[in-house]
């Protein structure tokens, strides 16, 4: 099921109106074949990816909190995907650990709530369903990925073993059961059991989603789905909620079950909780600011849809030389919006994703330089900054 980045790179041309030109009017840059540097800098496939990540997981990557990430460190991998409804058949989407960012329809206003969503990823790997359209599917196998800790040697449940508890299509539901004690257990084969031993952790439900009538433990609900903190809002730092939790979750699709899950190498008591596009995890002996955390729900997803093929997306790689004994800015603006830096007489290496950009350069009080500029997918770009 693999794309060919390099047609699904006029989908997206077609599709998204992303205009590419075909004879750039380069300024300083010089194509090479030049191995990029040994780390490099993700860019984000729309800008309104990069505003969606900011919120929550600028804090995080820039050490000001201590908290796990809410959709992961970088977005790796870019693509455009079959999705009926989206203009050519076909939407703009970037892989996180977590989750999936989509633009469904790009010609919606991108300050609306929904402009940027994250997919019902978990659903489709429970049901074994490939969403391609608002109702249309394509049947897969469901995911025996296991849903937390290691991804071989561990007796923990796959998505496939929550298939026969989930709510799917309206059933499995439970009763209300806040201030009950959460004590059920599941095993790798989908089985439900009691096991009153954990009761140790006084972990009890809290809240009651109507919806599809599941309950959420206290630990989620009240320590981290509506937890307060560092936030970055409109390019300023600040604080309040750290994501909404119903437009980033969706809704429980299961109750929560404790599993023996293998992590590190180690079996530990974990307990998990399904929702439909994200996995919560509580594990009672991680520091405390990480007893909660997000399931690696966009990684698992990607291997299960890919067939755990590479992650791979059509960036182009640039390699930014700053030729001034002083610190060079360039702020740049297009298919990404953001503004970098390199230290004197070096070189930085970014992924950027492919497309067209003005650029704005700045060091040593001199007069900036500023232009177009473009990258083509796959490409490997030297630029230089010289500064007199």
């Amino acid at each position: 099921m693999y794309q060919d980045f390099s047609r699904s790179w006029k989908r997206i041309q077609a599709g998204l109106s992303v205009l590419l030109i075909c004879q750039f009017l380069i300024i300083g840059l010089i194509p090479a074949r030049a191995a990029a540097s040994a780390s490099a800098d993700y860019s984000f496939a729309s800008g309104a990816f990069r505003k969606v990540w900011e919120g929550p997981d600028l804090p995080v990557a820039q050490q000001t909190t201590s908290r796990s990430y809410t959709w992961g460190p970088e977005g790796w991998a870019f693509n455009t995907e079959e999705y009926q409804e989206s203009p050519g058949g076909r939407r703009l989407v970037q892989y996180f650990d977590k989750t999936r960012m989509e633009i469904t329809n790009p010609a919606a206003a991108p300050g609306d709530r929904y402009y940027v969503t994250n997919g019902l990823l978990v659903k489709e790997m429970v049901s074994g369903l490939l969403q391609l359209g608002n109702t249309r599917f394509s049947p897969l196998e469901p995911a025996l990925v296991p849903v937390a800790g290691d991804a071989v040697n561990n007796p923990g449940p796959t998505y496939r073993s929550f298939k026969g508890i989930a709510s799917l299509d309206l059933d499995n539901k439970a009763p209300e059961r806040s201030g009950e004690l959460v004590n059920a257990t599941l095993d790798r084969d989908g089985q439900v059991s009691q096991d009153t031993t954990l009761n140790k952790y006084n972990v009890r439900y809290s809240y009651f989603s109507p919806t599809l009538s599941h309950n959420i433990p206290a630990v989620f609900y009240e320590n981290y789905m509506t937890q307060q903190g560092p936030v970055f809002r409109d390019g300023q730092p600040g604080t309040g909620p750290v994501f909404d939790w119903l437009s980033t979750m969706g809704y429980p699709i299961t109750e929560a079950y404790w599993s023996k899950v293998v992590v590190a190498g180690h079996t530990r008591d974990v307990l998990i909780q399904l929702f439909e596009r994200r996995v919560l995890t509580y594990t009672p002996d991680n520091p405390a600011a990480f007893l909660v955390e997000m399931g690696n729900v966009g990684a698992h997803y990607y291997a299960w849809r890919y067939a755990g093929g590479p992650r791979v997306a059509p960036w182009a790689t640039v390699n930014i030389s700053n030729q001034a004994g002083c610190i060079l800015t360039v702020t740049l603006n297009g298919q990404d919006n953001l503004a970098v830096e390199v230290t004197a007489n070096a070189t930085r290496s970014f992924k950027l994703a492919p497309g067209e950009y003005s650029y704005r350069g700045t060091a040593c009080n001199a007069p900036p330089r500023e232009g177009q500029t473009g990258f083509d997918p796959g490409s490997q770009n030297d630029w230089k900054f010289y500064f007199i």
